[in-house]
């Protein structure tokens, strides 16, 4: 077994044929942990579900959450004076902080909404579908990205084989969902290696609207005990 199935926060999802023919039903399951680090979810779950206007516009349309638990729990963090609010820090540093075991036993249900929210967002986008996924010229690695039909947006990096770690999930209450399909789109562009992106689908992307002279790279169908690094090499 893959050691990253082992992890607590580990998922699957089913994704099409990137890149091919829509009529084409093949199709390929990636692993997805939902964050690795710990600290790194907590950090995310604490900048954002905390965050009033992000929570109002994006989160709390998702799904129910409990809003007196992200009062509460901003309560309880502000109350033990951490960094993210008493030094108005603008992502909160877990890593090494001296507060992280005192947080611990009260942001536990903090952290299982994100959760819950992050991975609703991550199936509504590869239901749509709207994924894609490239070569970063940064880190060097295959890269997966998505979003629903909101403006929250989603990476994950290559671990292994087809096995990502999730590396943000988040939502910004200044952009409206086409303005967040359009800034993913062009930040990928920008970030990948030449000719390694593969858009899932035009129409869902809106590729053509955005890039008319872009053509959807098609290099392959998914499907058997394909690695997902090969194809980005």
């Amino acid at each position: 077994m893959s050691r990253t199935k082992n992890h607590p926060r580990y998922r699957e999802i089913q994704i099409g044929n990137i890149g091919g023919d829509s009529s084409d039903q093949s199709s390929l399951t990636l692993g997805i942990i939902l964050f690795i680090d710990s600290k790194k979810l907590r950090s995310h779950a604490v900048k954002h579900l905390t965050d009033e206007k992000e929570f109002a516009k994006t989160w709390s349309q998702i799904e129910y959450v409990d809003k007196e638990l992200i009062l509460r729990s901003r309560a309880l963090l502000e109350k033990i004076e951490c960094p993210h609010y008493a030094l108005g820090i603008e992502s909160p540093k877990c890593h090494g902080c001296p507060k992280y075991n005192l947080c611990t036993e009260f942001i536990y249900d903090l952290e299982n909404e994100y959760i819950n929210l992050t991975w609703k967002v991550i199936k509504e986008g590869s239901d749509i579908p709207r994924y894609a996924g490239y070569s970063s010229r940064k880190k060097n690695n295959a890269v997966f990205v998505l979003m629903p039909n909101r403006p929250v947006v989603v990476y994950a990096s290559l671990l292994e084989d087809n096995s990502f770690n999730l590396m943000t999930c988040y939502s910004d209450a200044r952009r409206n969902y086409i303005e967040m399909r359009d800034y993913l789109a062009e930040k990928v562009r920008r970030r990948a290696r030449k000719n390694s992106i593969m858009w899932c689908e035009e129409s869902t992307w809106g590729i053509g609207e955005m890039f008319p002279s872009e053509s959807i790279k098609r290099p392959f169908s998914p499907g058997g005990n394909t690695s997902w690094r090969q194809y980005l090499d």
